[in-house]
């Protein structure tokens, strides 16, 4: 009972504190300007069935180097997570044990991401440690959570015979552990040798050392209501930091580690930002209906979003950036894209974002290899001469190029039982069909 008092006495003290942000800090480093391109061909996924449960098919791509599992479930949110726990349940039970595993050594050896919290929370960890830290961001947050995504939590954790307990933990560890990451949303005078159709990216930079890496899946929502959509991840992995839906809408992300004054202030009482991506590919038809979202949302940590729209009607609601905390929502495009500095130079039809915030190395490469394919940014190009010289998407990366036949391409970094480069931005990117996942019956 007293251990229950201090646990509810923290997490009332966690949920009042907006958090101090660490502001100005800067990240340090830059790539290595002598990196090789990636010359690996691009494979292109031709899906082959594997078996078949109530509510749920599996389905792999790809070649005995580059599998990924593809997933498609269908029914009540707890039926899904049943099947998808059934279909995949080894990797399931994998991914989470491991990533659990991962953390509470990473938590342990104090890494760098544990000084990033408000000073607050790294008093309470170093009292209650991870496994209660976590708890208390659960109870903190669970109001904000959409019920069928708890139902679905459940039904997966039935599926697979895990723990629930701990599969929340490890969907709440991005509320403290943020990636490094990139992103781009490129149109217009950019893309002109295509057309000008946009083209966007999500470069996801953490921690390849982390045994998620070993389970990459393509999670397909075919729902009876609201859109159908792809969660770009891994096996067992509910939220989403990458994906599109049948509207033809696609999401980036960025956490942000090294922020500036105007990203306000912090709080750990709101919706955990992978549900809050999640919301945009499960319920949202356009731009615009992001954007309200994300404005009416009860947000958290910061962040830089990136969604795009391949239906827009109109070009210049193709694609935005969004700087985001708990105090703060603001909307970006090319013309007026943040922060302003030397190192982050405007592009003409292209809104970016290299690694973080204040990361002047990051955004100062990709600004120039950027620049150097103006005219000419297209998936061919940015996969061999973007991604590997700037060196970011080691975890995963993704191009959203969804105007040309719905087309997508992912990389994922390299497994543990696989040879080859570790960083995903230099191994074999497939190119997917978003149709012709949706299609499937």
């Amino acid at each position: 009972l007293m251990n229950k008092l201090v646990l509810c006495v923290s997490v009332v003290a966690a949920c009042l504190l907006a958090g101090e942000p660490c502001l100005g800090a800067f990240c340090t480093g830059k790539p290595d300007p002598t990196h090789p391109p990636n010359e690996n061909d691009i494979a292109v996924a031709q899906p082959w069935h594997v078996k078949t449960v109530p509510n749920g098919q599996l389905w792999r791509a790809g070649s005995a180097e580059n599998v990924v599992d593809i997933v498609h479930l269908w029914g009540t949110p707890y039926d899904r997570g049943v099947a998808h726990g059934q279909l995949l349940a080894d990797s399931v039970a994998g991914m989470v044990t491991g990533f659990w595993e991962y953390a509470v050594a990473s938590f342990e050896h104090g890494e760098a991401w544990i000084k990033q919290l408000p000073k607050a929370l790294q008093e309470l960890a170093a009292t209650l440690g991870l496994e209660a830290l976590l708890d208390m961001e659960m109870l903190a947050t669970m109001p904000f959570v959409d019920g069928d995504v708890q139902d679905e939590m459940r039904g997966l954790a039935a599926g697979a015979n895990i723990s629930l307990a701990m599969l929340w933990r490890v969907h709440l560890m991005p509320e403290l552990k943020k990636g490094h990451c990139s992103l781009f949303g490129a149109q217009g005078s950019a893309t002109a040798s295509v057309g000008g159709r946009l083209l966007q990216l999500r470069a996801l930079d953490w921690s390849v050392d982390a045994p998620v890496k070993n389970y990459p899946a393509l999670i397909v929502y075919h729902s009876d209501a609201g859109a159908d959509w792809i969660n770009i991840g891994w096996a067992g992995w509910l939220g989403s930091i990458s994906g599109l839906n049948q509207h033809l809408l696609s999401i980036s992300e960025i956490g942000i580690g090294d922020p500036d004054s105007t990203f306000g202030q912090e709080s750990r009482q709101g919706q955990p930002f992978v549900f809050m991506l999640r919301d945009i590919l499960a319920h949202d038809a356009r731009l615009k209906d992001a954007i309200q979202r994300l404005q009416n949302a009860h947000r958290t940590c910061n962040l830089v979003f990136g969604v795009g729209d391949f239906n827009a009607t109109s070009t210049d609601m193709q694609f935005r950036a969004f700087q985001l905390s708990a105090s703060v929502c603001n909307v970006y495009d090319s013309t007026d894209m943040k922060p302003t500095a030397s190192w982050h130079p405007l592009i003409e039809d292209i809104a970016y974002l290299g690694m973080d915030w204040n990361c002047p190395g990051w955004n100062a490469a990709l600004s120039t290899q950027l620049s150097k394919y103006h005219g000419n940014v297209t998936a061919a190009n940015v996969i061999r001469d973007v991604l590997p010289i700037v060196q970011t998407g080691d975890m995963h990366a993704v191009l959203y190029d969804l105007a040309d036949d719905t087309h997508f391409y992912v990389a994922n970094a390299r497994r543990d039982n696989q040879t080859g480069p570790l960083p995903a931005y230099d191994r074999q990117f497939i190119q997917f069909n978003a149709q012709q996942l949706f299609s499937v019956a």
